[in-house]
Parts: C-alpha cells; sequence; structure tokens
C-alpha cells in the first residue's frame, strides 16, 4: 500500500504540465531581549527649537521694534557720514551768523505817526441815532486815500525839502475800527527826518480838508472839521529787529546744515 502510494505521487509530479510545489522560505525569529534604538512614539517633553538667524542690525531690547523699521545706512554711519554731518552743522552754523550780521548792519528804518481826528460837533450834537457818524466814518476813508496821492504828497515834499518820490515813498496811513481818528505816519532812515516829516503831513491834512470844503462851498454848519490830537512823537526804529536777525540767521542754518545732511544721507561708502 505505501509502495502503491508512493509510486502514485511519484506518477503525479512526473506528470507533464504540472509544476512542483514552491520551497517556503524561512523567516528570522524576533530578536529576545529589549529593542536597540530609540524608541517609537512621540518624545517626552516639549521640543527644542532652532533660533532663526537675526536679519535685523542694532541691539535687542525696548527699542529693537523701532530699529527695524529704520534703514540700516543710518544704524552703523561710516566715518565719511559722521565727517559730512560736522561739516553741515559747522557750515550751517557760520552761514547762519554771517546772515544774521548781514541783517543787523542793515540800514535802519525809523517811523514816526501823528493821530488826526475828524468830527462835526454841531451835527453830532443834534442827532439821535447814528447817521452822523456813518458820514464822518466815509469821510474818514476818502481822505485815507488821498494821503498817498500826489496832489496830497507835493505840498508835503515843498514844505520839507525832499523829492516828491521820496515823500510819497514815506508817507502811511491807518484807520483803526470803531473810532474816527486818522493816523498818518512816515517811515525813513532817519529819525529826526521822519518826525518832521509826520508832523508836516498832519499839518497838511487839516489844511487840505479845510481847502477842499471851502472850494466846495460846504456850509459852515455841515462842514467837519479834522484836528490834530496826537502830534508826532519820536522816531521808533522798526527795522531790523532781534527778532528779524535770530529768524533769518535760523533760516539760513536749517537750509545750509538741511542740504548738508541730505549728502550725507545719500553718500554711503562703497564695498
Amino acid at each position: 500500500m505505501p509502495a502503491q502510494e508512493k509510486s502514485a505521487t511519484g506518477s503525479r509530479s512526473s506528470s507533464p504540465g504540472t509544476r512542483p510545489p514552491r520551497a517556503r522560505r524561512a523567516t528570522a525569529a524576533p530578536p529576545e531581549g529589549p529593542p536597540e534604538g530609540p524608541p517609537e512614539g512621540p518624545p517626552e517633553g516639549p521640543p527644542e527649537l532652532t533660533p532663526l538667524p537675526s536679519t535685523t542690525h542694532g541691539p535687542a531690547g525696548p527699542g529693537a521694534a523701532w530699529a527695524r523699521t529704520w534703514p540700516a545706512r543710518w544704524q552703523r554711519p561710516s566715518r565719511l557720514q559722521f565727517l559730512i554731518v560736522a561739516i553741515a552743522v559747522a557750515l550751517g552754523v557760520a552761514v547762519g551768523a554771517a546772515a544774521a550780521l548781514g541783517v543787523a548792519r542793515s540800514q535802519p528804518t525809523y517811523q514816526s505817526n501823528a493821530t488826526l481826528l475828524i468830527d462835526e460837533p454841531r451835527a453830532i450834537a443834534a442827532s439821535n441815532d447814528g447817521g452822523i457818524v456813518d458820514k464822518l466814518g466815509r469821510l474818514r476813508a476818502f481822505y485815507a486815500d488821498v494821503v498817498g496821492s500826489d496832489v496830497f504828497a507835493a505840498p508835503v515834499a515843498a514844505q520839507v525839502g525832499l523829492p516828491l518820490g521820496v515823500v510819497r515813498a514815506a508817507l502811511t496811513v491807518n484807520v483803526p475800527t470803531n473810532s474816527l481818528v486818522l493816523v498818518v505816519g512816515t517811515r525813513t532812515n532817519n529819525p529826526t527826518t521822519s518826525r518832521l516829516l509826520a508832523q508836516a503831513a498832519a499839518e497838511a491834512l487839516v489844511t487840505y480838508v479845510q481847502q477842499e470844503q471851502t472850494r466846495n462851498s460846504i456850509p459852515d454848519a455841515q462842514r467837519v472839521t479834522m484836528t490834530v490830537i496826537t502830534p508826532a512823537g519820536t522816531a521808533a526804529q522798526i527795522a531790523p529787529t532781534k527778532r528779524r536777525e535770530i529768524g533769518v540767521g535760523a533760516i539760513a542754518f536749517a537750509v545750509i546744515a538741511g542740504a548738508s545732511l541730505i549728502v550725507a544721507r545719500v553718500v554711503r561708502p562703497q564695498g
């Protein structure tokens, strides 16, 4: 019986068209003991962070955020930039001082004023409203315009012995609000000339008002008067002033120093 089975098996394995069975691969047995190498799974404790390289300049601290917004070229100024800044400050101081000195040594200007009052006593005394005051206000503005004309300046120039153009350029007039006064002044480079010319102009205006009403046949009851209530006083120097000297010097310093600092901002060492 076994011989028959063996022969039958041998006959099946040797029969054409059939494959012999594959041999099974031997598998290694798992090693005994604890596994070698790092354990699997998430590490214990917080992970270590690798710091990123810094891309900013300057030390860290409360001002670090501000430093990051400032151009790098100002973070580390070069020697050339320091030199330009020093030259800018020195040059600005020199030019500012020279400009202030030039203003201080310029020709001074002196002004003197005389105050006049336009009035119509009878009409104001009899008036029950402000109509007469309004009329005097309009006349005051009219005579203020007359002061700057050649018709008015010519007799003043003849009285003081100065050219007409000089007198006309020197005359000033001011009309204060809410009043009936008129301020006539003059500006010249000599304090005595300014005072004499201002007084002559004030007296000439009084004469002009009287003569104009006579030419126009204004009745005495309706005539206005122009009276000098404050004669021309000692002329005061109005230019140059300390404020102007300081202002001109400061502007000159700012322009020169600012332009030099702009150059320092642009210039950078090569390399």
